[in-house]
């Protein structure tokens, strides 16, 4: 499997052949110098504040420590036996249960749970969730997925201009105008970039730290539950962040980004949970 780094390296030099070819076809040096300055700006302008642009398209606002002392504690805790910094904790306005984390390195991460999650799972529950997006982001997988939120909400701002918002998009040629658009262009970074969430490995990972793994299955279970009966609202752009991805109509999207595994891992979870019990 190929490194993180290699990865965001490759997804760079595909927006530098992106943008430095065709206008060295048809420019020759020039424009190879022209679309090497247009490729390093938009790398600058997708990294530059991404992480809290992400925050805003996914509508977290920064969580008080006064409002949730206990999530900051565990999380706090969990950060000092990672050895890691603790990351800005948001909380997205939606009943859904779900909980996401992005950003382009430890020290400028965030960490978004939902208030249905807050609301709806006992403390144990949100505590092994909490261990498990830790273990994530301790990981790095996470520069990944957040450099691909970024990419293709540039791109999804790209297929939109000039044109207005119609509710019934769907069923409008805008709608497949940017569908065209953004599938060739984003197919390779979605296929190199998209999170590679070995699940499995995170969940025993995130046990030995939370030390919780009937906890860790419960909260996957009610997760998966929710996600269908009470979806959490998201753009495109940042559905492959999420614990669990929210559901689509879009089954492309789903292709890419659905998140199956998770019956799998509840199932493996509660099989462990069975034989530490009877050890």
């Amino acid at each position: 499997m190929l490194g993180v780094h290699l990865r965001s390296m490759l997804f760079i030099l595909y927006l530098l052949m992106v943008g430095m070819v065709p206008l060295a076809i048809l420019w020759g040096q020039m424009g190879a110098i022209a679309g090497l300055v247009l490729c390093s700006s938009f790398v600058l302008f997708i990294r530059i504040s991404g992480a809290e642009r992400i925050a805003r398209r996914m509508g977290a606002q920064f969580l008080p420590k006064a409002q949730a002392p206990h999530i900051y504690a565990t999380i706090e805790e969990y950060c000092r036996r990672l050895n890691m910094p603790v990351p800005k904790i948001a909380v997205i306005d939606s009943y859904a249960i779900n909980f996401a984390v992005f950003g382009f390195s430890h020290t400028g991460a965030w960490l978004a749970i939902s208030k249905g999650a807050i609301e709806k799972l006992e403390r144990s529950e949100i505590s092994a969730l909490l261990a498990l997006e830790l273990v994530y982001l301790k990981g790095g997988e996470v520069l990944c997925g957040t450099w691909l939120s970024q990419f293709l909400s540039a791109l999804d701002r790209l297929a939109a201009l000039g044109r207005r918002p119609d509710r019934y998009r769907q069923r409008t040629f805008q709608h497949w105008f940017r569908k065209l658009m953004i599938w060739p262009l984003g197919l390779f970074p979605i296929l190199i970039l998209r999170p590679r969430r070995d699940g499995n490995k995170w969940d025993l990972q995130s046990i030995k730290i939370s030390r919780k793994p009937r906890a860790l299955a419960e909260g996957l279970r009610l997760m998966q539950a929710y996600r269908d009966r009470v979806p959490l609202c998201s753009p495109f752009s940042t559905r492959h962040l999420f614990l669990a991805s929210p559901p689509s109509a879009d089954l492309v999207e789903n292709i890419f980004f659905e998140g199956g595994e998770l019956p799998v891992r509840i199932r493996a979870l509660e099989s462990l949970n069975t034989l530490v019990t009877l050890s």
